[in-house]
């Protein structure tokens, strides 16, 4: 089963960014779909509206069945895609799973890094053609092959798999793309803080975009305040005449 939540903004309120080239598979493609015949019905003018999906600011709760027990690993959009895909066709090259997720090669290398260089969330391992196990590399190569790893094991029961604790390989995030990542996320959290709101003081808006991102990392509030005053000087919000 799948159950799908979808949010909608429109794009004088939602920042810039470049929408993501993914292929989902088909339980999410389905779900999407079905979300998008919705929004046509039932929204003013839906029919000659075109949604635009930010996959990156999604998340995704899935069920992996492990040796030991099944888990509830939660996930960012290409991630949850990425783990799909190698579980529907596990042993295929890297090369062969980027071209069917249709992703850009060099930014799913840092996702797929997050679940196989890093220990922590080692549920991914590298195989050769038949299935065997080898010896996991420092990097990601192109003729690299992948399966899921089904001795996984965590004491929780469900975990947030968390951006930028890969390993010391070629496949990690740099610290400049972990700082552009939660630029991001922070930006994102902070429209969506106030669209539910309206309005809101300096002081509430920086301590609910704090509270909102506890579970992905603990954001400094000077990276908020400063992503607000970005967000002012693009009109994407304003400051109150009365204040």
């Amino acid at each position: 089963d799948c159950e799908f939540t979808g949010q909608v903004l429109k794009a004088g309120h939602w920042p810039s960014y470049k929408a993501d080239v993914l292929t989902l598979p088909p339980k999410l493609s389905a779900s999407v779909a079905a979300f998008e015949r919705f929004y046509a019905r039932h929204s003013q003018g839906g029919a000659a509206k075109r949604l635009r999906w930010n996959y990156h600011f999604g998340k995704v709760e899935l069920e992996a069945r492990f040796t030991k027990a099944p888990k509830f690993p939660i996930a960012e959009v290409p991630i949850a895609v990425l783990l799909l895909t190698i579980d529907a066709a596990p042993n295929r090259t890297f090369s062969d799973i980027a071209g069917q997720m249709g992703y850009e090669p060099k930014a799913l290398k840092r996702f797929l890094a997050n679940v196989y260089l890093n220990k922590k969330f080692a549920m991914v391992r590298r195989v050769d053609a038949d299935g065997k196990v080898l010896e996991n590399g420092r990097t990601i190569a192109e003729d690299d092959r992948f399966a899921l790893n089904r001795d996984f094991t965590d004491k929780r029961r469900k975990f947030q798999i968390t951006m930028g604790a890969a390993g010391q390989g070629g496949g990690a995030p740099s610290k400049e793309q972990l700082d552009e990542t939660r630029r991001m996320s922070v930006e994102v959290t902070v429209v969506r803080v106030m669209k539910s709101r309206k309005v809101a003081t300096h002081n509430e808006l920086v301590s609910d975009v704090v509270g909102g991102l506890t579970k992905l990392f603990v954001a400094d509030p000077r990276l908020v305040k400063k992503v607000i005053e970005g967000l002012i000087d693009r009109d994407y919000m304003s400051r109150s005449e009365e204040d």
